[in-house]
C-alpha cells in the first residue's frame, strides 16, 4: 500500500509558484485540485494531485511550472487564461 504524502499551502505555492489567492481562484474555477480537510481550519494537499495537476497543463503552462527561473507572472496569465477558456467551455 502506498500513502500518499500531504503537503501544506507553502508547499504548493513553492511547488507551483503560484500564490495562495491565484490557487484559490483557481480552485473556485474548478481547474486545480481542492485540498483535503484535516479539521477546523486544517487543510493539505495531496502531492499526487499536484503533480498529475502539473503534467496536464499544456506543454507551454508545464515547461513554465517545472522551470523555477521562469517568470511568475508568465505562469499567473498564462493559467489564467487557461482557467478562463476552461470556465467558458462549461457555459
Amino acid at each position: 500500500m502506498t500513502v500518499d504524502r500531504l503537503i501544506r499551502r507553502s508547499e504548493v505555492e513553492l511547488i507551483t509558484s503560484l500564490s495562495k489567492s491565484s490557487i484559490y481562484n483557481y480552485i473556485n474555477c474548478g481547474s486545480f485540485p481542492p485540498p483535503v480537510s484535516l479539521g477546523r481550519g486544517a487543510v493539505r494537499w495531496r502531492l499526487s494531485d499536484i503533480t498529475n495537476w502539473i503534467e496536464q497543463l499544456p506543454d507551454r503552462l508545464q515547461a513554465i511550472a517545472v522551470n523555477k527561473a521562469k517568470s511568475f507572472w508568465r505562469l499567473k496569465n498564462e493559467t489564467t487564461r487557461y482557467c478562463r477558456s476552461a470556465t467558458a467551455r462549461f457555459r
